[in-house]
């Protein structure tokens, strides 16, 4: 099946579906599944357009999400890639750092940067949980100072975090928001 990044996640999740009942061994976390791959797609446009904005490293992340989700390398990323693989080949440069930059900000504090990794998406999922339960919660430091409570951390991190997991995955908390008001004016007697 040929994923199409212009689905949409109704589509996607449906295709998804459809993969998993034809082969119902397959893994449902496997990363080479439509939605995976519809998803994998819609981010390397994300991605191309960091690249374009001078991030060197939104290359790098984009030859994983193509290896991770099984996808075919778009030609800016292979075209890149052979740029920056020739300049080290042909010794115009001899630090892969120079020519595809370094993934670390000078300065930045390691251990922070785990921090954040390890808890973004479930700062933001657990938002998204609140919103759900409650969509007429405004989206504001209350909201962030209850998710950064279950985190132990606070209501400014817990929004940093959120927001940066939000440009990941391409999908705003007002979107969560927004879709549980939607259902619920469909189905009022399930809410």
């Amino acid at each position: 099946m040929s994923v199409n990044k212009n689905w949409t996640p109704k589509e996607a999740q449906a295709a998804n579906d459809a993969a998993l009942h034809e082969n119902p061994e397959r893994n449902p976390n496997d990363p080479t599944l439509p939605l995976f791959q519809w998803h994998g797609l819609n981010y390397l446009d994300q991605l191309h357009e960091q690249f374009k904005q001078g991030s060197k490293f939104a290359l790098m992340q984009a030859l994983r999400e193509c290896a991770r989700c099984g996808l075919v390398m778009p030609e800016w990323v292979a075209t890149n890639y052979i740029k920056a693989h020739d300049t080290i080949l042909n010794y115009r440069s001899k630090d892969w750092n120079e020519v595809l930059c370094s993934p670390i900000p000078k300065g930045a504090n390691l251990n922070a940067l785990r921090k954040k990794r390890a808890l973004q998406f479930g700062v933001l999922n657990e938002a998204r949980d609140i919103l759900s339960r409650s969509p007429e919660r405004a989206i504001d430091a209350g909201l962030f100072e209850e998710v950064g409570n279950k985190f132990h951390i606070g209501k400014t991190l817990a929004e940093e975090y959120c927001r940066s997991a939000e440009k990941i995955t391409g999908f705003p908390l007002r979107e969560t928001k927004l879709q549980t008001v939607r259902k619920k004016q469909k189905n009022p007697t399930k809410f």
